[in-house]
């Protein structure tokens, strides 16, 4: 009888897994920082600064953004009705009051991600402001000190569900409806803006390998975390070395007074 539990167990996996959507990669942020025609001067990439994961890190002081940047195939995705968005990015904000992440459009159209009250959410410029707290994510807080994965699904469709997501474990959504927002036509996106030509709510603190995605449905958690970059390990410091090579000598001597 187990036998026959296990495999109706396996055939259900495998139909759930099969039914999945798939995200497909229509930009990276190395991509969208070559596309864009405004990098403030207070945006600094900061890529150099660690060893591993870090495709592309941009630390933002809240003056400049990543703007009017022109990337045709994916301006027509977002605009075209049809399908779902997912912008996911690593994060470590030194405020989490009121930072965008990414936009679409001027300051009366389109929609932006951003952080708000320590939570995340989408505006739907000119129209609503859609929030989640962290504790609707399973979680008490974004860090300020660590890097923290965020992502939003957007139903492009401009009806039904759309969802927020921290983290990499399954679970970890709030589902919303978003509604409509104002048709936008200035074909610009924006990184660490809520404007796409100027600088509105600017990101304070570093964004990293922040990707978009198509898909024909909704995604988990972790299928955004299987298809982004990991976290941004930093270079070890002059003095982090000194202090660990310290601690070897320090160790290696007490072994040769034994």
């Amino acid at each position: 009888m187990k036998k026959y539990i296990t495999l109706a167990t396996l055939l259900a996996a495998g139909t759930a897994f099969a039914s999945a959507a798939t995200l497909t990669e229509l930009a990276t942020m190395a991509e969208l920082v070559d596309a864009a025609e405004d990098i403030g001067t207070s945006v600094t990439d900061v890529t150099s600064q660690y060893t591993e994961n870090a495709d592309a890190v941009y630390d933002f002081t809240g003056a400049g953004s990543i703007l009017k940047i022109e990337k045709s195939d994916v301006y027509n995705y977002i605009t075209g009705g049809t399908g779902y968005l997912t912008i996911a990015a690593w994060i470590k904000p030194t405020s989490t009051t009121e930072n965008s992440i990414f936009s679409v459009g001027e300051q009366n159209t389109g929609f932006k991600f951003a952080l708000k009250d320590g939570g995340l959410q989408v505006t739907t410029k000119g129209i609503a402001d859609t929030n989640v707290t962290c504790a609707n994510l399973g979680y008490t807080n974004i860090s300020t000190t660590d890097w923290t994965l965020v992502a939003v699904t957007v139903n492009l469709a401009q009806n039904g569900d759309s969802r927020f997501y921290m983290g990499s474990l399954d679970g970890k959504f709030a589902s919303r409806n978003l509604g409509a927002w104002h048709a936008t036509t200035d074909g610009y996106l924006a990184i660490g803006s809520g404007n796409t030509g100027d600088v509105r709510d600017g990101f304070v603190g570093e964004i990293a390998n922040l990707k978009l995605f198509a898909s024909d449905g909704l995604v988990n958690n972790s299928d955004i975390a299987a298809s982004m970059t990991g976290a941004p390990i930093p270079e070890p410091s002059t003095f982090g070395l000194l202090a660990g090579l310290g601690a070897l000598a320090l160790v290696g001597s007490r072994r040769r007074r034994r």
